[in-house]
């Protein structure tokens, strides 16, 4: 299913992290397996993007390739279930619906940085 980005947020309040910076305890997110909730490996994690001021990753960019076939999406982070470690993978579950958002290139966004920590320990107040 096709979307566009706007009817979720605009770019403007996102930011997108390299997955090569970010831990988990399955090891950097960047070098786990993403999978389906029977096993089939939908792809690699390449980055996250992130609503800093709301402290929510909302989607991972992800990357799959296939013979012919390369194919990048945003996963929504809320659809995600599992970490397996053991395995170095996340099993998203079984209800899981994968969305290409067509106008957005996640690279394109501002880069997560020390502002962006600091939105997100705190948040503007209400006047």
């Amino acid at each position: 299913m096709m979307r566009h980005l706007a009817e979720h947020l605009p770019a403007s309040q996102l930011c997108y992290l390299d997955a090569s910076k970010v831990e988990t305890p399955a090891g950097v997110l960047s070098e786990l397996d993403l999978l389906t909730a029977d096993g089939e490996r939908l792809g690699t994690i390449e980055g996250v993007v992130i609503e800093a001021q709301a402290r929510r990753v909302r989607y991972f960019d992800v990357h799959s390739s296939r013979w012919f076939h390369r194919r990048r999406f945003l996963l929504e982070a809320d659809e995600l279930a599992q970490l397996e470690p053991e395995r170095k993978a996340l099993r998203v579950r079984a209800d899981s619906r994968v969305q290409e958002i067509r106008d957005l290139d996640a690279r394109a966004l501002r880069r997560f940085c020390d502002a962006d920590v600091l939105a997100a320990l705190f948040p503007p107040r209400a006047a």
